[in-house]
């Protein structure tokens, strides 16, 4: 008969997101939406085609290359930054909510940059019982 032995278990120990995930590429980091590795960052043009209709992509402007566990939120300075010192400083960043923060926008005002994007964070009306959710019954 076998001698039964107890498993113990270790407790998992946290992984900074900034460790190396690659032993090939120890640049490369992890970010639990992008996975291991890096993304990048890119700035175009963009212009309204004719009558008004809808901009469009017309040229690259700027590219960075960043470690994946770096946020969105912290590239928008750095890509405005670098397009002006290329020569392609922008007028307006028209951008998604993770990079559209208060503080971005008037960092961003401060270079003579308008930021446009949605507004960022959790929609305080959300999950919020009101009375129109309710329907009026005759049974009460």
């Amino acid at each position: 008969m076998r001698d039964p032995k107890k498993v113990k278990v270790k407790d998992p120990k946290p992984v900074p997101s900034n460790s190396p995930q690659n032993p090939s590429d120890p640049d490369a980091t992890h970010s639990v939406h992008k996975r291991q590795g890096f993304h990048a960052q890119l700035m175009e043009t963009c212009a309204k085609t004719k009558e008004g209709s809808e901009a469009t992509p017309q040229l690259i402007t700027y590219v960075n290359l960043e470690p994946a566990h770096n946020g969105d939120a912290y590239a928008v300075l750095p890509v405005i930054e670098g397009a002006a010192e290329s020569g392609f400083k922008p007028e307006d960043v028209i951008a998604e909510a993770s990079y559209g923060s208060d503080d971005n926008a008037q960092k961003a005002n401060d270079l003579g940059v308008q930021v446009i994007s949605p507004a960022g964070g959790k929609d305080p009306e959300a999950g919020k019982i009101r009375r129109a959710s309710f329907k009026k019954s005759e049974v009460w």
